[in-house]
């Protein structure tokens, strides 16, 4: 299938904003912009939240010393020695790596919008109704027929002509119908899918063109009187947030869960609490993930960014929940598409 799990993970990179620079650049480039990050942050807090990384190491004796994290052709170089800004710009450049993008095509243009007929296409392709199918439809016409409703009776020959016709799923009363079970899922797909496009259309225009929390417009960062606009800053936060989000769920695929059923994403429960063998092996990256993770949750120094950085993280969180709805729906589909 083609929703395979490098498109279930491509919409969060076209939520990263571009940034117009050559491939020769990209390191230096992004070295600068995790600088500039780290600079909005409070700097108070910023020390606080290294010195908890290693307390945490320091009490459950985790070596903080380079480690690699590897299973099968997924290879991840970490430490957490390494500064803030050094973290961030390998992570970055291991999620340009690993989808072959470089940083200037993130989000070329638009974000990732999903067209119906194509998401139908994807699943089914040619494939025609199935004998069971087709039975169930004609019970379903007949039934619509013989109470009044032959206005909304159904002709499609395929799956995928499904995405072509409209329907009222509130008018039939009538007994079980696989093929009426299969209209509810179709139209709870188009429905979610549609969310999402929404919800996506307004993280975009938050991290480009949103400006309504920022009450200077520029913000003073250096001695070489560097301007960065409340836009430009949103852009560098959306953009290291979006590539944490991608990278935590890369990781959630590869690694062994919790044998005792933590989230995975209770990563500092999971070093202090959590005795099973799975935690035990990654205390070093969950302490890691933890350290990562808390950059985004410091507040910025101006804040006036505030309510603007907490904007961008619920749109992500918001956009994240649909999307597990969307692919979760698009699973139980597995069944017919493999009849």
């Amino acid at each position: 299938m083609i929703f395979n799990a490098v498109l279930i993970y491509f919409m969060f990179i076209k939520f990263i904003i571009s940034l117009q620079i050559t491939d020769n650049d990209s390191s230096y480039f992004i070295k600068i912009k995790a600088n500039e990050f780290l600079t909005e942050l409070n700097s108070i807090k910023l020390n606080k939240n290294r010195e908890e990384s290693f307390d945490i190491c320091n009490k459950n004796n985790i070596l903080m010393e380079p480690q690699t994290f590897q299973n099968n052709n997924f290879i991840f170089n970490y430490s957490l020695l390494d500064s803030d800004e050094k973290q961030l710009v390998e992570l970055a450049k291991f999620i340009e790596e690993r989808f072959s993008i470089s940083y200037d095509n993130f989000l070329d243009d638009c974000f990732l919008q999903y067209e119906w007929k194509s998401i139908l296409y994807c699943l089914f392709k040619d494939k025609k109704l199935t004998p069971e199918y087709l039975y169930s439809l004609n019970e379903y016409n007949r039934w619509l027929v013989n109470n009044g409703l032959s206005y909304l009776k159904i002709e499609v020959y395929n799956f995928t002509d499904l995405s072509n016709i409209t329907y009222d799923l509130d008018k039939y009363k009538g007994p079980d119908n696989l093929f009426f079970k299969l209209l509810q899922k179709v139209h709870e797909l188009r429905n979610i899918m549609h969310e999402y496009n929404k919800t996506g259309k307004a993280l975009n225009i938050c991290l480009t063109d949103n400006e309504i929390y920022l009450t200077d417009n520029e913000i003073y960062l250096t001695d070489n009187e560097m301007y960065l606009t409340g836009k430009e800053i949103g852009k560098i936060y959306g953009y290291f947030y979006g590539c944490f989000l991608l990278f935590r769920n890369l990781l959630e695929k590869e690694m062994e869960p919790c044998h005792d059923d933590y989230p995975f994403d209770n990563f500092k429960r999971k070093i202090q609490e959590c005795k099973c063998n799975s935690c035990k092996k990654y205390k070093p990256l969950n302490a890691y993930l933890f350290h990562l993770r808390n950059l985004f949750d410091i507040p910025p120094q101006y804040f006036d960014n505030y309510l603007y950085f907490n904007d961008i993280k619920y749109k992500y969180k918001v956009c994240e929940n649909i999307n597990n709805k969307f692919f979760g729906l698009l699973n139980e589909f597995k069944e017919i598409v493999s009849n």
